[in-house]
């Protein structure tokens, strides 16, 4: 039997040149594998511009033998930009001593296969052993293991054969059996090939998430031997591997496990390399309309969020018959954001009807924190399909310590807002109410949900004596994220509501009213860096500007002055031993200016989400800091009943 075996095995073997000169015995499939040329890339000298280019730098991308989905399509055609992003990441893959896992996780259309791509070109002109699965949904479709092994051992043996030597090929057919020849050899690919202990090879996935559906076992399930393409675990036999997954938001959120030490996050290009990139679609599509749209850059900008993806749907096939006029291209921007608002906003109702009943306050408060989301802390986690669709992507502070969540353009944001418009107010924050026990995060949910939704609010304001009561109207026609430095809206922006977000002092600013939200009496709440006025007298702004100069001169233009004259006043003291005194106290008047002009409107506003109680443990129902307001006779109030009545209505 042995010998019959060894005969029939040399019959199905035959000699093979290896890459570095010497003989090897190679089973006939694998050499039917090597003189295929179905997955053959072009010469890794066609790919040796790649060895010096730098961020920013445009290419033109070759042949690898296979196409990310999508890939070249539109306007880029096979072209694109060398984004930092694609720099760090490479020289972070050639730098590391150790081995390197990283799981590129983003929306659909930021260029997470552009990023795929360039990696392994840069592997290959290098001279890396590489493994590039560029459509992952074509392992995921294949019906058996054996189908599946031989794809990947296709494609290895395509772009590798002119460096495999003779050992690496004859290690790769070592455990030859009939029963599972090309599963062997594509185990033997990801355990030793892939982790070779002499040098540096890459092995990349680019649409990772086609191979774990929803609805259905994924392929690391049906096919044991993909066990690799799950987990990273797998992949530190060697400090040379390199391994790059282009997913989905659900592989990394659900799927894969401490996700947080591999995941990459893919969001908007930078504004450098977007302005490039419109550059060549002004220079090459519509050089007659160079003029106009130059003048509208930022607008463009601004709109498409700085996504290739929404620059590719801005320059759809439709804007062939439209005019390229200032008046034109303005039209198309607002037609843009309209048509992209609604499409997103269907997209978010489908997704939030599929989350059970139970979970939607959670996703609620999730959403809150997109809009007031504070650098100190980070909210509920969103459902993965909120990121996938391309409406919000995730990136690290600063600091890296934590990840946050941003809409990924005005559109985008606009229908986040719709559907936050749409969610009830959870039966918690109503019984929290009706107790007297909101806590601060959900008093500023209330109000921002109630004049998001509303658009306007009526209060009856008092000062903070609660004394000289005044109707007073907050009026909101937009929301904006405050930014450094701040945007440039102008006059007609004065009924956009700003979060402050990092500003310290207020949480909200609409026009020149400045408000603080919040469940502390304002005596107590007035301390630290919360303290009014410390609003006028740090001056660390640029040309020393204190805060509010510096937001009102960015937001609404011209020069402004905000001053805060102190006058001594005494006032009289009752003791219950020395009877009736007198102390002196200061006086603070604030004044704004414009240009010089007086702006009457300005005003600092605190509102009150939780009511006091007495010695004898009465709830106190006004404001009634008769000292404070001697200190602060122009700042309104507005009590928590005042405020509950407007922000809950009936519901109490």
């Amino acid at each position: 039997m042995l010998k019959e075996h060894l005969a029939k095995r040399c019959r199905s073997w035959k000699r093979h040149i290896a890459a570095d000169g010497e003989p090897v015995d190679l089973p006939l499939h694998i050499l039917d594998l090597i003189e295929n040329n179905k997955y053959a890339p072009e010469p890794r000298t066609k790919f040796q511009s790649l060895l010096t280019v730098k961020g920013g730098d445009r290419i033109t991308s070759m042949d690898l033998g296979q196409s990310p989905k999508f890939f070249a399509k539109g306007y880029q055609g096979r072209e694109f930009f060398v984004t930092e992003q694609m720099m760090k990441l490479w020289n972070e893959l050639e730098n590391s001593e150790w081995s390197v896992q990283k799981c590129l996780s983003g929306p659909m259309g930021v260029g997470k296969s552009y990023i795929s791509w360039f990696l392994v070109a840069k592997a290959y002109a290098h001279g890396w052993p590489v493994l590039y699965i560029a459509d992952a949904s074509k392992l995921s479709n294949c019906d058996t293991k054996t189908a599946a092994s031989k794809l990947i051992c296709q494609i290895f043996l395509s772009i590798n054969k002119d460096i495999l030597t003779a050992s690496e090929l004859k290690e790769m057919v070592a455990i030859e059996t009939s029963k599972d020849p090309y599963v062997n050899s594509a185990t033997c690919i990801f355990a030793e090939l892939l982790q070779s202990r002499s040098q540096k090879a890459l092995f990349v996935v680019d649409e990772h998430g086609a191979l774990f559906p929803e609805s259905s076992k994924s392929a690391p399930e049906r096919f044991p031997f993909l066990g690799p393409l799950q987990t990273f675990n797998s992949w530190n036999n060697s400090n040379n591997a390199r391994v790059v997954f282009s997913s989905t938001v659900r592989f990394a959120k659900l799927i894969l496990r401490d996700a947080s030490h591999y995941v990459e996050y893919v969001g908007p290009m930078s504004p450098d390399i977007f302005n490039k990139l419109l550059d060549v679609i002004i220079d090459n599509r519509y050089p007659t309309g160079r003029q106009h749209l130059n003048e509208l850059r930022g607008e463009i900008q601004k709109a498409t969020g700085c996504v290739p993806r929404e620059l590719n749907i801005f320059f759809g096939e439709d804007i062939e018959g439209i005019e390229l006029t200032a008046n034109g291209i303005k039209q198309r921007l607002k037609d843009y954001e309209e048509d992209r608002k609604e499409q997103f906003l269907e997209i978010l109702k489908n997704c939030y009807s599929k989350i059970e009943p139970i979970f939607q306050p959670t996703t609620r408060q999730a959403l809150v924190d997109v809009f007031l989301q504070s650098k100190d802390h980070t909210g509920p986690p969103l459902d993965w399909r909120f990121y996938h669709f391309g409406i919000m992507y995730e990136y690290r502070n600063k600091g890296r310590s934590m990840i946050m969540k941003r809409p990924i353009t005005p559109a985008s944001e606009a229908a986040l807002l719709g559907l936050y418009r749409l969610c009830p107010l959870p039966n918690d924050y109503i019984c929290a109410a009706r107790q007297n026990i909101l806590q601060p995060a959900q008093f500023s949910d209330v109000f921002f949900q109630k004049l998001i939704k509303q658009n306007n609010i009526i209060f009856k304001s008092t000062n903070l004596a609660g004394k000289e009561e005044q109707l007073l109207e907050l009026r909101v026609d937009g929301f904006e994220h405050l930014q450094d430095p701040p945007k440039r809206f102008g006059d007609e922006g004065k009924n956009i509501l700003i979060h402050g977000g990092e500003l310290p002092r207020f949480d909200f600013i609409l026009g020149y009213t400045f408000i603080q939200v919040s469940i502390s009496n304002f005596q107590k709440h007035n301390e630290g860096t919360a303290a009014i006025d410390l609003a006028f007298t740090d001056r660390k702004y640029s040309n020393g500007r204190n805060q509010i100069e510096y937001f009102l001169d960015y937001t609404y233009g011209g020069t402004h002055r905000a001053e805060m004259e102190i006058t001594e006043v005494t006032k009289k003291t009752q003791a219950k031993n020395t009877g009736e005194g007198k102390s002196v106290i200061d006086k603070r008047d604030f004044k704004v200016t414009r240009d010089g002009v007086l702006c009457p409107d300005f005003m600092i506003l605190y509102i009150r989400g939780k009511n006091d109680f007495d010695d004898k443990g009465n709830e106190v129902h006004r404001p009634n800091h008769t000292g404070k307001v001697q200190e602060y006779p122009q700042i309104r109030h507005v009590c928590w009943d005042e405020a509950k009545r407007s922000l809950f209505g009936d519901s109490l």
